[in-house]
């Protein structure tokens, strides 16, 4: 079962090699059809500039995750192009509030308000995705908060928040997993241009991504990521940072009075109560006692060649499947 899965999806396993490729043979049975594609090879490319000169080379048909620095060099190939955008999913900051230099909430605050996310996004993102207002999703519908307010830049009041909460020039590690996420380290670059801006010795850290949580006297922030799985926070938000939560088995943060708020969203129906609820959990783990905060929605594009009509779904999941590949026919 784990080297050659059985479904009812659109292809087969064929062959794994690890840390190679995944070949895949079209299952003509698929409860939705037969695929478009009669065979599929994944292949392995670290390296996004092998990925790129293997679309433009002709090798590969789809290349995935491209950072939006080198979509242009797939845009100038005439038998090319970009697809993708926005996906519901969040990159975050976590915060250690067991962290000596973190412990005063108001240090954690100036943190959040000393981040430019709009030039993060402008800059980095070429303005191919968005800050969202908070740790939340549009597709959590009635229980979205519309109204929530849109996160803060404002440096003056940071250096104040670090000033009154006495804060010493304790050094502040942000880790980052060598752009595990798309773009993530010049994204991590720039939160800490930003925290040195306002007087903070902030650090970056490279790390693999299973010592991204990992307890040592130096863990203070890193890099992460919240996925909105089905509409409507329970799953999504509070599943991921109450007690039962990774963040609090690595003993990074808890809170007791997030956890009792979780628990009557647990048991309401109605979805103003449950957007009531949501509204003063966002608030306290967003800013009352900061254990995240938002830096901008997370974004996958894939260089395409022409030829091929391919939509991808706002999701990671590759969906090649009957009704969303095809082929156009060539010219004689």
């Amino acid at each position: 079962m784990a080297s050659k899965p059985v479904g009812a999806g659109p292809y087969k396993v064929e062959s794994y090699a690890t840390n190679e490729n995944v070949i895949l043979a079209s299952h003509d049975q698929a409860y939705r059809g037969k695929p478009a594609a009669k065979r599929v090879t994944l292949r392995i490319v670290p390296e996004v500039s092998s990925r790129i000169a293997g679309l433009l080379a002709g090798d590969y048909d789809i290349a995935t995750d491209l950072p939006p620095d080198q979509l242009a060099v797939v845009t100038a190939s005439t038998g090319h192009e970009i697809v993708g955008g926005p996906v519901p999913n969040h990159r975050i900051l976590y915060f250690d509030k067991n962290n000596p230099a973190l412990k005063d909430p108001r240090v954690r605050q100036a943190l959040i308000l000393a981040i430019d996310r709009q030039a993060i996004v402008d800059t980095i993102w070429n303005g191919r995705t968005r800050v969202p207002n908070g740790l939340q999703f549009e597709l959590y519908g009635p229980v979205y908060l519309k109204d929530y307010p849109a996160y803060k830049y404002d440096p003056d009041q940071a250096m104040k928040l670090l000033k009154d909460a006495g804060y010493n020039g304790e050094e502040i590690e942000i880790r980052s997993q060598n752009n595990y996420y798309t773009a993530e380290n010049p994204v991590t670059q720039a939160v800490v241009a930003m925290w040195q801006a306002v007087g903070v010795n902030a650090k970056m850290k490279f790390v693999e991504g299973g010592k991204l949580f990992e307890n040592s006297s130096t863990r203070a922030t890193g890099n992460w990521s919240s996925t909105g799985q089905i509409p409507d926070p329970y799953i999504s938000f509070f599943t991921q940072f109450s007690s039962a939560g990774s963040l609090n088995s690595f003993k990074i943060w808890q809170n007791a009075d997030f956890d009792a708020l979780g628990a009557k969203m647990e048991q309401a129906v109605d979805p103003a109560e449950r957007a009531k609820i949501f509204r003063d959990m966002l608030h306290l783990i967003e800013w009352e006692d900061p254990g995240e905060t938002v830096l901008h929605q997370n974004a996958v594009f894939f260089g395409i060649r022409k030829g091929i009509k391919w939509q991808p779904l706002p999701a990671f999941q590759m969906d090649l499947g009957a009704g969303s590949l095809a082929f156009e026919e060539q010219k004689s």
